[in-house]
């Protein structure tokens, strides 16, 4: 074993004792031990994964011997924060997520189509980040008035523009002195 590898301890969650299929997520490479069957019934990514047509060739799973399913592209904390909530494991999640994880949490959900086992979830994290949620709205609201403001802004420079182009087109031309082109 090189040091790099011993630097990096493997670390688990289990989420089901009995579980029979490891989530090895991230970077960090960290396990989660969970049920094949709330993962088969909670997302369509991982159904089709772990269903009989593409287990073919492959050994079922068991709690004695799981299979391993690799996500490395994720981050470990929001599949961790998905599989508690889809395992009943509550006391895993800390009461007042950021924001920051909560977008996580949506992008993977929204990856492994977890959506609508994490609806109730997600209306308790959203409640809890009600103030959060106005203070975005006001931004959002105040950059609009802004970027609002910007635009009539050029609008009306641009309509002033096009309003003395025109007039100075249709002037009555009595001589030549007061025509600019000429």
């Amino acid at each position: 074993m090189s040091d790099q590898e011993e630097a990096q301890p493997n670390c688990a969650v289990e989420m089901a004792e009995s579980g029979d299929v490891f989530l090895v997520v991230g970077p960090e490479k960290l396990e989660l031990r969970v049920q094949s069957l709330i993962l088969k019934a909670t997302s369509k990514t991982f159904a089709a994964r772990l269903g009989p047509n593409w287990t073919k060739g492959h050994e079922q799973p068991s709690p004695e011997k799981p299979m391993e399913i690799h996500l490395p592209e994720d981050n470990a904390v929001s599949p961790k924060y998905i599989c508690a909530v889809t395992h009943s494991r509550s006391q895993m999640i800390p009461k007042d997520l950021s924001a920051q994880d909560i977008l996580d949490i949506a992008i993977v959900a929204d990856k492994y189509f977890f959506v609508d086992a994490l609806e109730m979830a997600n209306r308790s994290w959203l409640r809890v980040c009600d103030k959060m949620k106005r203070e975005i709205w006001l931004s959002w609201l105040q950059h609009t008035y802004f970027g609002m403001r910007k635009l009539s802004d050029r609008l009306l420079r641009l309509s002033l523009w096009i309003m003395l182009v025109l007039t100075l087109t249709f002037i009555p031309r009595r001589s030549k002195r007061y025509w600019i082109g000429a």
